[in-house]
């Protein structure tokens, strides 16, 4: 096995010559064949190689497993880390899972603290193709069918599992011919978890019908893959937005497309979905009797169309409450080319300027909209800002970038937008301050003021 392992090491590269790495050991027949393989390359490879064991305190036996560890670290004189995970045996919920995300944040911590360049797990070829399984008897995404990846980046370098071309048998065979010692995890017979059943109920009978079902498995991977950077490219080429799809151009894309790109725009966000959920997400973007809706799609976000855009938004995301107050001869930038100045005209040509304004006061605010908000179309009538964008068929996610201006009187203007019967012409008889808008920065201003001067900034979450 040895020599089948180096020669997919040179083949793969997967792990490069001085690298400094840092192996998580179970304990397991699988950790334990791995480390003493990756030991007896490390001269040759000149690796810097230190063992790290998490305890979940879910069984008896963890704690001498544990020590088991340490031990086997010890007589291999490798650096040891070890961690216990205290709060498992209170866990009722979700348990593989909460294990899983603590054992990985440590790893982790480590990477980072150490400066390890990668992390190695002992995942092997049977654990490839029960994956597989899982996720298919699941529904799982497609892309989530090729299972469990060869290399990825994780932390600051990577995560490698070398042993995936290698069969549960052979991780056996190899510690008996090495006489290592074990310890046999005896939650892994236990027929109460699904990966379990899988393993003794479906992978003997796979493996009697295809006793290659490991190559298999990990074939199929590499096809998923092949096939889902293929779509990716496709879809870069399509998706010409950093966070909205178009949904006016998605109409035009082919079934398939739809489909493909709908899943990749998920994924891309780290959201995993179940094909029953994409389906019905693919359904209310193609029907027109749908213009707004929105859709929890995890405890944290949500997918919104509106209109003519579709996109993920976080759903506890408070409102951006940024205040400008402006005072004579202050202005302020709203963005990287939006300008707003207060008291004097600031521009060389009125070619710059998008919009100018005028009101009575010497101070004005500057602000997102927030519900309740009215602009005041005549000295008797007034709309809600809301309804404004929706009759102009503004996605919610525009409307909440939008900027407003007002003084104590009320809502002077939004920007390209609105603009109330305040900001007219306040007459002869009163002394008028102008409010100047550029959306194209000049390159060059007036000689008084050559760039933006003091502006306050108010705001509750930013500083």
């Amino acid at each position: 096995m040895k020599k089948r392992f180096l020669e997919h090491l040179q083949k793969t590269k997967l792990l490069l010559f001085g690298e400094k790495i840092l192996v998580a050991v179970s304990g397991g027949v699988d950790s334990i064949v791995l480390l003493s393989l990756l030991v007896e390359l490390q001269k040759m490879f000149q690796w810097e190689i230190a063992i790290v064991h998490v305890n979940h305190k879910l069984r008896f036996e963890s704690d001498k497993e544990a020590l088991f560890v340490k031990k086997t670290a010890s007589e291999f004189q490798l650096a040891f880390f070890e961690k216990s995970w205290l709060e498992g045996l209170g866990q009722k919920v979700a348990v593989e899972k909460k294990a899983r995300v603590f054992r990985y944040n440590y790893f982790a911590s480590l990477m980072q603290k150490f400066g390890f360049n990668s992390l190695i797990t002992a995942h092997h070829g049977d654990d490839q193709i029960e994956t597989q399984m899982m996720k298919w008897i699941r529904g799982n995404f497609f892309g989530s069918l090729k299972g469990i990846l060869q290399e990825q980046a994780f932390a600051n370098g990577k995560l490698v599992r070398p042993l995936l071309p290698f069969a549960k048998k052979d991780l056996y065979q190899e510690a008996k011919r090495r006489q290592l010692s074990y310890y046999e995890d005896a939650s892994n017979q236990d027929e109460k978890y699904f990966r379990n059943r899988i393993r003794k109920q479906i992978l003997p009978v796979v493996k009697k019908e295809n006793p290659n079902a490991v190559v298999c498995a990990n074939r199929f991977s590499k096809q998923i893959s092949f096939f889902e950077e293929l779509l990716k490219e496709s879809f870069a080429e399509w998706f010409n937005e950093n966070d909205a799809l178009d949904l006016d151009a998605f109409l035009l894309l082919s079934e398939a497309k739809q489909y493909f790109y709908l899943m990749i725009y998920f994924t891309q966000m780290k959201i995993i979905l179940t094909d029953a959920k994409l389906k019905m997400i693919l359904e209310v973007l193609l029907d027109n009797a749908k213009p707004n809706w929105k859709f929890q799609i995890s405890d944290d976000f949500c997918f919104v169309k509106a209109y003519k855009k579709a996109y993920i938004t976080n759903c506890l995301k408070e409102a951006d409450d940024t205040k400008y107050v402006l005072s004579l001869n202050e202005s302020v930038w709203l963005s990287k080319n939006q300008w707003l100045g207060f008291g004097i005209n600031y521009c060389k040509s009125d070619g710059d300027v998008v919009e100018r304004y005028q009101t009575p006061l010497t101070k004005i605010v500057v602000r997102h909209p927030k519900v309740g908000d009215r602009l005041a179309l005549k000295s008797t009538f007034s709309k809600k800002i809301a309804r404004l964008f929706i009759d102009e068929k503004m996605p919610a996610i525009e409307r909440s970038k939008q900027w407003l201006v007002e003084d104590k009187r009320g809502i002077l203007f939004i920007p390209e937008f609105k603009y109330s019967y305040l900001s007219q012409d306040v007459g002869d008889d009163k002394m008028a301050n102008e409010i100047v808008y550029v959306r194209i920065c000049p390159s060059s201003f007036s000689g008084r003021n050559p760039v933006p001067t003091i502006v306050i900034k108010q705001s509750l979450n930013k500083s």
